[in-house]
């Protein structure tokens, strides 16, 4: 639908430099936000255009994720573990599936719910989209990525999809 959302720098802890979060029009116009400037990552729109999930990397090592109300300029945080990071919309916009440590986890994007431990035990696990049937595409692994449906429903890996060596 035409949006892109596009964190310049690195990743690496010495190139970490706190950056504003700005929205670019297709017309190249600039909007800034009131959110503070920090070290963010992977962020992503809702389906409903209404916010944008970040991952902030911390003083530490740790990283949590954060939700910014477009309307409302406000800027809430959603996970307080330091281990969660990649998140991703539930279709409706109701909720956020991230990488939590080894596993993935999901919490209400409103803030009104804990975190809950979907899968757990996983090689760097990274949820990639959800499916129509609300399951999720995730890719699993370092060096041999694969990818994987996995069934929320039943709480497992159900089908490889790709690997990629």
């Amino acid at each position: 639908n035409g949006r892109l959302i596009y964190v310049s720098g690195s990743l690496s802890e010495q190139n970490r430099v706190n950056t504003d979060v700005t929205f670019v029009s297709q017309k190249g116009q600039i909007s800034t936000t009131d959110v503070e400037p920090g070290n963010y990552a992977w962020a992503q729109f809702s389906p409903d255009a209404d916010s944008v999930s970040l991952t902030t990397f911390g003083s530490g090592s740790g990283n949590d994720l954060w939700i910014y109300d477009i309307d409302s300029t406000i800027t809430g945080r959603r996970t307080f573990d330091d281990s969660s990071s990649r998140s991703i919309w539930s279709l409706d916009s109701t909720k956020l599936f991230y990488r939590c440590g080894q596993g993935i986890c999901s919490t209400l994007s409103n803030g009104t719910e804990s975190p809950q431990l979907l899968v757990d035990g996983l090689a760097s696990p990274q949820p990639l989209a959800q499916t129509l049937d609300e399951n999720l595409i995730v890719s699993i692994g370092d060096s041999d990525k694969g990818v994987y449906l996995f069934d929320i429903s039943g709480n497992e890996i159900s089908e490889n999809l790709l690997t990629v060596a």
